[in-house]
């Protein structure tokens, strides 16, 4: 491909300040320079936007009146690209700090049939691949994470195809968009992106994984990760069950799928309420509660006042 191609980089930030301007400051001041960059700001509360136009004013800021999630907000972003004749997009999470070559590798690796992924490395230790890029366990739910933990000796330098990929790092032609349509908003953030590569797919179009298009990547720098984060376990319960509903292969995955995930999910909540840990036990339940009722987008966890989860509720 050539190098000269037109790239919107769609970056969505919620109270991104303490990722966003390394994000960008990497991101520009890499060799390939044909990049517009929009940021989509889902009403952040903090001073991220702030920093990032006192330092980059080139930069495209689509605010929003509230956080309508990373589906919604890339969403915005790649539809504004397009409009505005951009031949890709490439999705970008904010809490990432790109290498120079990394969209260069990306463009080099790109075809007209086909998405690209990044290679994500841990943010501590930048030597060892954080890529979910891979296949998919249909009968677990689960992603198979070909490349996790692996050094870049180890995973090689070839381009290769996959079955999934994230968001995080992801490029995607504009006849994707025309032909299999945008992400699925109703995900709001969790398994959006693994329904828009597996709808890609279904349309003709690879996913490649570019082991050279390097970035660094402190995941889920915006929700937690699921031990913790009462968020991350609302949306990856609801939206896990949600994507299987819409995308097994056949109601035998489905139902193995239910069996797994009822049994690991069992597993984790008596962990959890052993543990005192209230509002990781009650988010899951909500979610599994808001998918058999199709509450979907922010759902209850994102409405709900912020005021801490009591005992009693569980009861």
């Amino acid at each position: 491909m050539a190098a000269d191609r037109s790239i919107g980089v769609v970056i969505v930030n919620y109270n991104g300040h303490r990722f966003m301007n390394d994000c960008l400051r990497a991101l520009l001041g890499g060799t390939y320079r044909t990049l517009r960059v929009v940021v989509v700001d889902n009403a952040s509360r903090d001073d991220s936007i702030a920093a990032l136009r006192a330092e980059f004013p080139s930069v495209t800021v689509l605010p929003q009146d509230a956080n309508l999630g990373v589906a919604a907000g890339n969403n915005i972003g790649a539809r504004y690209c397009l409009e505005r004749g951009d031949e890709f997009v490439l999705f970008l999470n904010y809490d990432t700090v790109p290498d120079p070559e990394m969209v260069a590798e990306l463009v080099r690796a790109a075809a007209p049939d086909a998405v690209v992924s990044g290679n994500t490395f841990f943010w501590d230790d930048g030597s060892r691949s954080n890529s979910h890029a891979g296949g998919f366990n249909w009968a677990l739910g689960r992603l198979s994470e070909h490349y996790l933990g692996r050094s870049a000796e180890e995973i090689g330098p070839a381009v290769r195809e996959v079955d999934i990929a994230d968001t995080c790092c992801l490029l995607v032609p504009r006849a994707a968009f025309q032909t299999a349509g945008f992400v699925n908003e109703a995900y709001f953030m969790y398994y959006d992106d693994t329904d828009f590569v597996v709808r890609l797919r279904a349309a003709g179009f690879r996913c490649l994984f570019a082991p050279r298009a390097r970035l660094r990547h402190f995941e889920r720098g915006a929700s937690g990760p699921v031990e913790h984060s009462p968020i991350s376990a609302y949306f990856s319960t609801r939206n896990r069950v949600y994507f299987m509903r819409a995308h097994a292969p056949s109601r035998a995955h489905y139902c193995a799928f239910l069996c797994y995930f009822a049994a690991t999910r069992s597993v984790a909540i008596v962990r959890w309420f052993l543990l005192g840990r209230w509002p990781l036990v009650y988010w899951t339940l909500q979610g599994l509660k808001d998918f058999t009722q199709g509450n979907m987008g922010a759902g209850a966890v994102l409405t709900a006042p912020r005021k801490p989860v009591p005992a009693t509720t569980l009861r």
